[in-house]
This record gives C-alpha cells, sequence and structure tokens, in this order.
C-alpha cells in the first residue's frame, strides 16, 4: 500500500508565516504525525506533492526521505491538479490525505481494513457550508460536493480516502482526461463523483462519526483542533 498527502495549497485564511502542513498540534507538525501514522501501519511509499512554500515542507521532510513532487500551478487550480502532479508516482492500493488535517489512530485503521474499491470516509455530526459533503441514499453514493445543502447532506466527507489498485487506475485516467480539457478549477472529490458514477467499482461510505479528526482551515479551526486532542495554544 502506498500513499499520496496533497500539501500545495496557499492557506491564505490562516495567516501567519507557518504553511499549515506544518501547524503543530500534540507537539508535531500534522504532516509529520501523517507521516508517522502511515509508517506505524507498513505503509512506507509516501508521496508529497507541495506548492506554496514549499521550501520549508521540503526541508521538513528531509530526515523522512519522503519523495516530494512541486506542483508549480497552485495558485490557479486546486487540488485536483495536485493529485495529477503525483500521481505517476502511485502505482497500487493507496491512501490519499490532505495534509491539513489532523486525526486518531483508530480512524486510519477502521480506514485500512474497510473493504472496498473506493473508501469515503464521513461525519455525519460534522456539516456546515463550506465542508466537501456527502449525500448517501441506502449506502450509495449519489453526491459528493461542496454545493449539496446542508438539510439535506448524509454528513462532511473526511480528506482522508482510499483507492483499489483497480480504482486507482481508473482515477488516474480520468484526472488526465480532466485536465487535458482545461479544467484546472476542480477537486479530486469531482474525479472520485465521476468515478463512482462509473459503476464498476465497489464503494464504501465508512461512517466514522464520533472518531476524533479535524480540517484546519482557520485560526478557529486550529484552536478546535489542538482542544480535541488536549494540547494548550
Amino acid at each position: 500500500m502506498q500513499a499520496i498527502i496533497l500539501a500545495a495549497g496557499a492557506g491564505k485564511r490562516m495567516g501567519g508565516s507557518v504553511p499549515k502542513p506544518l501547524l503543530e498540534i500534540d507537539g508535531r507538525p500534522l504532516i509529520i504525525r501523517i507521516i508517522a501514522q502511515l509508517r506505524h501501519h507498513d505503509i512506507s511509499e509516501i508521496v508529497v506533492v507541495t506548492g506554496a512554500r514549499k521550501n520549508l515542507i521540503e526541508d521538513a521532510l528531509i530526515p523522512y526521505h519522503i519523495k516530494t513532487v512541486f506542483n508549480p500551478f497552485y495558485v490557479s487550480s486546486d487540488n485536483l491538479v495536485s493529485f495529477w502532479m503525483g500521481q505517476e508516482h502511485i502505482s497500487q492500493t493507496c491512501i490519499m490525505a490532505h495534509a491539513d488535517i489532523i486525526f486518531e489512530d483508530n480512524l486510519l485503521e477502521r480506514l485500512i481494513a474497510a473493504e472496498g474499491d473506493i473508501v469515503l470516509p464521513m461525519d455525519a455530526s460534522s456539516i456546515d457550508e463550506e465542508a466537501m459533503k456527502i449525500l448517501e441514499v441506502e449506502g450509495r453514493l449519489m453526491d459528493l460536493s461542496k454545493t449539496i445543502p446542508v438539510e439535506v447532506a448524509s454528513g462532511e466527507s473526511i480528506p482522508l480516502m482510499k483507492f483499489s489498485y483497480k480504482a486507482l487506475q481508473q482515477l488516474k485516467a480520468l484526472t488526465s482526461n480532466v485536465l487535458e480539457s482545461g479544467r484546472f478549477g476542480l477537486y479530486i472529490d469531482d474525479s472520485v463523483l465521476e468515478l463512482v458514477q462509473i459503476g464498476n467499482f465497489e464503494t464504501t461510505i465508512l461512517d466514522v462519526t464520533g472518531a476524533h479528526w479535524a480540517e484546519i482551515d482557520t485560526q478557529e479551526d486550529l484552536a478546535r483542533a489542538r482542544s480535541i486532542f488536549n494540547q494548550p495554544r
């Protein structure tokens, strides 16, 4: 099993001089914590896609001997391009994570153990307008987007997914086709939804409601994450 971590975003809403992947919670930068958790589960082949403040992130990763790939389009594109930049370096069942999240070990354990070609963790207790939301009906993914109305959404999509070898190959092809058509402002979630709609893959929506995790986009998110993981400011 391999992993790809998307760490190219500028994180403008956070302000400050520290890139989001290097924000410290529980005494460690977010991205270092994720790498340690992956390696604890014997996932040693890890690719990190950088963009904004790439030198700071790459320098922090030197002791961990991680493959890094630079996304030069990070200012004008979204994370679909970052995935595309790194996809040539992943070729088997893989975990895809954003670098600005923190999660308890049990969540990752459940993701790895879950069956399915596409495994999408969902938290039904945390939904807001800005969240990447999931709409499911009887276990089937009907929509995956930020535009799903809060009142009909099933839950928030956690930016930590798993793809089988078969699903990964098709996801890579879809991503390449999308970008060749000139659509650079899309999320990786858009291609994942299209992949699910093809219908050739077993898709598992993994309800992890109650698990401790947080995505950090703002200072308020950071304070909340530190509170969840019992760390002072």
